[in-house]
């Protein structure tokens, strides 16, 4: 009975309006953090829009470089039959090509690939802007993305190579970045560009479904 007493002597009109009041926090607190949850989505999608437009873009214009590398290691190999061909170099017809037409060829690389800058830039940008949403496995988006604008380093190499014709040839160094250039082909470059473009949308297909599942 005394318990009863103590009971019925509480001011529940107060009880009820902290509770009222604590439900209301609590209510505020569900939506604010529903949200944030949402703005982080919405920040990653229109991120992921970006970079994939980014990418897009990108390809389409890496591919007349490529193409363009094709028809160059053609006339690098035409270069079998030029008469002051110096065999005694460890690439005579990658050096033969250079002092014959690198300079012309660099011109024409050159107007290709400068048409990739603002896409490659976006990429880069894109991608380190990504890693603050700590997006879930987004080490294979950012690894796919640096091996599609690696091609675009790699012409640039080459350019930068057909630009050389006053090298000294025999030199160590100079032989192993004719090497390195001597090995680099539009068929390896597509190969790459095809296989990082699937992983990359790949990821964005499965970080999409992430984002919007229930």
């Amino acid at each position: 009975m005394e318990l009863i007493c103590k009971v019925l002597a509480w001011d529940w009109g107060e009880i009820i309006k902290i509770s009222t009041g604590a439900g209301t926090l609590i209510v505020a607190w569900v939506a604010m953090s529903t949200w944030k949850k949402q703005l982080k989505v919405q920040k990653v999608t229109d991120l992921l829009d970006d970079l994939t437009d980014s990418v897009h873009e990108f390809v389409q214009h890496i591919s007349l470089p490529i193409q363009n590398l094709q028809y160059i290691r053609i006339a690098i190999d035409s270069m079998e039959y030029d008469i002051d061909l110096n065999k005694k170099l460890e690439y005579p017809l990658l050096v033969r090509y250079i002092e014959k037409s690198g300079s012309e060829t660099a011109l024409k690389l050159k107007d290709y690939l400068t048409a990739c800058d603002p896409s490659v830039n976006r990429i880069r940008s894109l991608i380190v802007k990504a890693q603050v949403f700590q997006i879930k496995n987004f080490d294979t988006c950012y690894n796919a993305c640096q091996m599609l604008v690696w091609q675009h380093d790699r012409l640039w190499a080459i350019y930068s190579m057909l630009c050389s014709s006053g090298l000294n040839w025999e030199h160590p160094d100079v032989v192993k970045q004719l090497g390195e250039i001597d090995n680099i082909t539009h068929k390896e470059l597509q190969e790459a560009l095809n296989e990082n473009q699937v992983a990359f949308l790949e990821f964005v297909k499965a970080t999409y479904s992430e984002q919007y599942k229930a």
